[in-house]
């Protein structure tokens, strides 16, 4: 169980016996994989700052440093949410920081693929959308989709794009759905991956997670 002072857990990555998960502290914190025994944790981001997604490859850690909020301190009024633009790269063997990559606002969710890390980023809700980025080995970040949700799958990347539109006049919502698949090798995107006889309720039901 995790303290106050470590943070709400968010995300995590098993790597080399060890479990690493990122937290609402801005602190990524390491488990043994075996007996579950809490080892370290290394601060990434400012305390408060809240940690999203984690991937791991050879032998780092990407971590997306996602947002913070700040309290209202007026009754009836919203908290601010400060998007951040960052991945945090860890070193696993040492549990130190090693650098920060700027890459899109509100950075969320990491997978590893191939020798690179890809990251979905949410955007602001307001000037700036979602975005999918890839992370290679030397630290470049590169756009390769417009899309909100990603799972790898064999040796591809499955996307699906949400794009929501609402009546001027009763604000209903309507949902249209794209599915895509990308090829790191190629570094192409490919048609939608959803067969003929696929639901028809996947063309624009929301669409929460894909696995």
């Amino acid at each position: 169980q995790f303290t106050s002072e470590q943070g709400e857990p968010r995300s995590m990555v098993i790597a080399d016996g060890k479990i690493y998960v990122t937290s609402y502290s801005g602190q990524v914190h390491c488990l043994d994989a075996v007996s579950l025994a809490y080892e370290q944790s290394v601060q990434v981001a400012e305390q408060g700052i809240r940690l999203e997604g984690i991937a791991e490859r050879d032998g780092k850690l990407y971590v997306a440093v996602a947002y913070k909020v700040i309290p209202a301190t007026e009754p009836g009024a919203w908290d601010t949410y400060v998007y951040q633009k960052e991945v945090a790269v860890v070193d696993a063997n040492t549990m130190t920081k090693d650098t920060v990559l700027t890459v899109g606002s509100n950075p969320s969710a990491m997978a590893a693929l191939g020798s690179d890390v890809y990251l979905y980023s949410i955007g602001d809700y307001y000037m700036e959308g979602p975005v999918i980025q890839r992370i290679r080995t030397d630290y470049s970040v590169d756009t390769v989709a417009v899309a909100n949700k990603m799972a790898v799958v064999g040796d591809k990347l499955f996307l699906v794009n949400a794009e929501v539109t609402y009546d001027p006049v009763t604000w209903a919502a309507t949902t249209v759905n794209t599915f895509m698949a990308y090829d790191p090798i190629t570094e192409a995107l490919e048609g939608s991956f959803i067969g003929r006889e696929a639901p028809a309720e996947l063309a624009s039901s929301t669409i929460y997670l894909l696995a």
